[in-house]
């Protein structure tokens, strides 16, 4: 299962890029939010949990919608194509830093 969380706005979305000196101004239809949190697990050590928030304009839902259509649908054929990879829960690339879906190999 995969689960979105999206915030419909019905406001200007402005996205500032570069430094408070210098910021560059956009309108955007839509923008992503990672919201990292940093959790004590009770034995002395720390846990990130990573929270995504997808920010929509309405005028641009129905495009929106279409692009997690279309994630859904690779994401599906990925996980038909490598099902051992999930059954597993591991898997193996040569270059961790510079891969694609095709040269994952299971663990």
């Amino acid at each position: 299962m995969i689960v979105f969380s999206v915030c419909v706005l019905d406001a200007p979305m402005v996205l500032s890029k570069g430094g408070p000196e210098q910021p560059v101004l956009s309108m955007v239809p839509w923008a992503r939010l990672l919201r990292r949190e940093k959790h004590n697990d009770g034995h002395n050590s720390y846990r990130h949990i990573t929270y995504v928030i997808d920010f929509v304009h309405r005028f641009a839902l129905s495009s929106f919608v279409a692009e997690v259509e279309n994630f859904a649908t690779i994401a599906g054929q990925r996980a038909i194509e490598k099902g051992v990879l999930f059954q597993n829960g591991h898997g193996l690339v040569s270059d961790l830093d510079n891969w694609n879906w095709s040269e994952i190999q299971p663990q």
